[in-house]
């Protein structure tokens, strides 16, 4: 992203050099969080060769800069080995929850964990496959529709899910822990929350929530 700042300056200013029959050379440095683009360019009117600097300053902030490296949180997760064990943990953790386990008294998917993951993997940053293969937001938004109120429930799911992090040794990473806690706990108690009284008032075509490091992108 650096460079391309500084070729996008390079292309600007030889544009302008050519139309004035000129030459110039680029360097571009890092300085004070700041990109700083110099140009030298040079011109000869009749025996006479005059030359002029000019300097672009592009201010480059902490956050741009970490934007620019920075994983995604599918990523940082582990991709989708590491999301699968932490949707395994949590499975285990709910599984033993004297109340959350009641929304498994029914029975569950038999892959249940891996369909898991793969929303999780989509909502971080990560591949499609939920999406392409299991079904859209709206059909996991219906499956967890239509059962009333459950606000303990969902405190203690959001619990086990914090206990699922540390088991996997993602807790280990203080950022990473907190935007996954607050994915987790934005998901529990919005989206599969907000149609409490029937799965039919889910509407159609809902799309997967995004979440990055910096919360819900879309």
């Amino acid at each position: 992203m650096t460079w391309s700042v500084a070729i996008g300056f390079r292309s600007l200013v030889k544009g302008f050099a050519k139309i004035h029959s000129g030459s110039g050379e680029i360097t571009a440095e890092f300085s004070k969080k700041r990109l700083v683009c110099h140009w030298t360019y040079s011109r000869v009117i009749g025996n006479l060769e005059s030359t002029w600097t000019i300097t672009a300053f592009i201010v480059v902030t902490f956050r741009a800069i970490q934007s620019w490296n920075m994983q995604t949180v599918y990523e940082a997760a582990g991709g989708r080995d590491g999301l699968l064990r932490l949707a395994s943990a949590w499975h285990t953790r709910v599984l033993e929850d004297e109340v959350v386990s009641h929304a498994f008294s029914h029975g569950y998917h038999p892959q249940h964990t891996e369909r898991l993951a793969a929303y999780w993997a989509e909502a971080l940053g990560g591949p499609t496959t939920y999406s392409d293969q299991y079904g859209d937001e709206t059909s996991v938004v219906r499956t967890h529709s239509g059962n009333g109120l459950h606000e303990e429930m969902d405190q203690r799911a959001i619990a086990c899910f914090d206990q699922a992090l540390e088991d996997v040794g993602l807790a280990r990473d203080e950022r990473l822990r907190r935007v996954l806690h607050d994915y987790f706990a934005w998901a529990t108690t919005t989206t599969m929350s907000r149609y409490h009284r029937s799965a039919e008032d889910v509407p159609d075509g809902l799309h997967i929530p995004k979440w990055s490091w910096d919360g819900r992108t879309g």
